[in-house]
């Protein structure tokens, strides 16, 4: 029996003695609906919370079962700033590489994916391929490099944009002995303080892989890993504030035939680099973002005029093969640096002997199209500039006003003050024939340079420095070779 019933049934006996009047017991009636329809709404509403909790747990257990994802809200826009965009490439191919600098401006790591747009001048564009990178820390930036196929046109003028991704972190492969075992086998530096080294890690002859680059920001007393590959890295080559090529590979001069090194790129001051062309060089020289030149593992000891030398106009992407000017007798290319686009010096050998070796130094003024004989010593008593008949395989170094530096297995270092034409040994502190000798080296100014000097006896390889060009040098960091 409900409440309010009991109420109608009990009361009258209750109340009998006080003679209520018929208005009071309609006042009673109404009171006793009243608390009825009170009492209605009260349980309506708990069974609509208990619905409502129910409903809830069973959302709770679907998305849990499920393992919904929750929705992206986005990453923050203006988080990515692309600048340094520029191009170089082909008509004839149609295929063109995009440079460009992205930069993190946000607070937190990302990643990114860009997409470039070359314009030519009648209106023709063509989109990249996306190229991406797995994280850019806050405040840091990347090169990246876009590839555009199938525009047979001269770009007027590009860009590019950049998206942000959500950061992936990278798993480095690890370096077995670290930099320990490195034995870096080029050097090049932007400038006293900032450079690069080249080379391989492992103690074995020939070189072997990995390759590996590493990085300097305090002139050389300290280095870090920057890229490994899978061959090792021969040479390393650095222009303007942050753009540099490496080549990796096994072919050497002279090498076996159809033998292709990998030339890399770096636009971030060597943080990260691409692959941008394959092609049969050697010792690359890179003048600017589009211009290089190297030997060509195509060139032999002939015995004839002519060996071909190697150059590139779109940044290493593709390469054609030029006469040079070795003479007959001194027939192979050995070195090769220009101060720009037009003007560079080459060195040239010929037979070789125990210690000796005849060779020759030349001069261009007009990007190689001629070449002026500048010194050679072909035999003891052949000789023209003071070059020494002693030593194998000269490389050379020049600075803009005509300021050179020489150097050979087997013997020293030797500097030149008018363009190649004489030549005088110097850092007879460093050289020791058949014990020490210089492999790579370069001048900032007409005193201060750096170079990597092998020293067999103490089993090192040693950056050295000189502040009087080149006439002593002073150690800086060393690297065992056993």
């Amino acid at each position: 029996m409900r409440l309010e019933d009991r109420l109608r049934r009990d009361l009258p006996g209750v109340v009998r003695d006080l003679s209520p009047s018929a208005e009071a017991w309609d006042g009673i009636e109404r009171g006793i609906r009243r608390r009825a329809r009170r009492a209605a709404v009260a349980r309506t509403a708990l069974a609509a919370a208990v619905v409502a909790v129910f409903a809830g747990v069973l959302a709770w257990a679907a998305s849990s079962y499920f393992k919904a994802k929750p929705v992206p809200i986005g990453l923050p826009a203006g988080t990515l700033q692309v600048s340094n965009v520029h191009w170089a490439g082909d008509r004839g191919s149609g295929s063109w590489k995009v440079f460009e600098t992205v930069r993190n401006r946000g607070s937190k790591a990302v990643g990114a994916t860009t997409s470039c747009v070359l314009v030519a001048t009648d209106g023709s564009r063509k989109t990249s391929y996306d190229a991406d990178v797995n994280a850019i820390d806050p405040g840091h930036s990347v090169g990246l490099i876009a590839s555009v196929v199938g525009f047979h046109h001269q770009p007027a003028r590009g860009s590019c944009t950049a998206q942000a991704t959500p950061a992936v972190a990278v798993t480095r492969t690890p370096n077995p002995g670290g930099l320990k075992s490195f034995q870096p086998q080029s050097v090049a530096f932007w400038d006293p303080q900032r450079g690069l080294a080249a080379g391989y890690a492992g103690h074995c002859s020939p070189p072997c892989g990995p390759g590996l680059i590493a990085a300097t920001t305090d002139g050389g007393q300290t280095w870090s890993e920057v890229n490994r590959s899978t061959a090792p890295v021969l040479e390393v080559s650095v222009v303007d504030p942050n753009r540099g090529w490496a080549l990796a590979g096994t072919c050497s001069n002279p090498g076996p035939a159809n033998c292709d090194n990998t030339i890399l790129e770096t636009s971030d001051g060597g943080q990260t680099w691409a692959a941008v062309g394959r092609a049969p060089v050697n010792h690359i020289d890179f003048v600017d973002s589009t211009n290089g030149w190297g030997l060509s593992l195509t060139a032999r000891l002939s015995g004839t005029t002519g060996e071909p030398i190697a150059k590139t106009s779109d940044g290493g992407a593709t390469w054609t093969t030029v006469p040079g000017p070795c003479p007959a007798d001194a027939s192979m290319p050995s070195g090769i640096h220009f101060v720009d686009a037009l003007h560079g010096w080459m060195s040239c050998v010929g037979d070789a002997a125990t210690v000796q070796q005849g060779k020759a130094v030349f001069e261009t003024t007009d990007g190689g199209t001629t070449w002026k004989g500048r010194a050679h010593v072909l035999t003891a008593a052949q000789t023209a500039g003071d070059l020494s008949i002693n030593g194998h395989t000269p490389q050379l170094f020049f600075l803009p006003d005509g300021r050179g530096w020489l150097w050979m297995d087997r013997d020293c270092l030797y500097s030149s003050a008018d363009r190649g034409q004489t030549w005088t040994r110097t850092a007879s502190d460093i050289c020791s024939p058949d014990l020490n000798f210089v492999k790579s080296a370069e001048f900032f100014s007409d005193q201060n340079g750096v170079a990597l000097l092998w020293v067999a006896d103490a089993q090192q390889l040693r950056l050295i420095v000189s502040h009087d060009g080149g006439a002593s040098w002073s150690n800086v960091h060393a690297w065992p070779t056993a």
